[in-house]
Parts: structure tokens; sequence; C-alpha cells
């Protein structure tokens, strides 16, 4: 990972957040995951 790009995972000690690109894929797992929807911003670069 770098520090300029955007990454589509980003992981903590308690949860990943993934891209939305994927969450038809972790949908698909039903019960073996649970999804919730998150926004991160960067409020340095201004992106959200």
């Amino acid at each position: 990972m770098q520090y300029d790009q955007p990454v589509d995972v980003l992981t903590n000690v308690d949860y990943i957040l993934f891209d939305n690109k994927y969450e038809r894929v972790l949908r698909q797992l039903g019960d073996q995951v649970q999804l919730r929807a998150a926004t991160v911003a960067d409020g340095v670069r201004k992106l959200v």
C-alpha cells in the first residue's frame, strides 16, 4: 500500500472495510460475514 493511493481494502483489529464493488460477492457469503455500510472520509485530501 502506498500513502498517496486509495485502496480497495482497509483493515483493523475489529473490522475490514471493502470497496462497494465487492458487495455482491460478499453478500453471497450469507451469515458468514456481517455487512454494514460505512463512509471513509479523508479530511486532508477532501476525499470521501
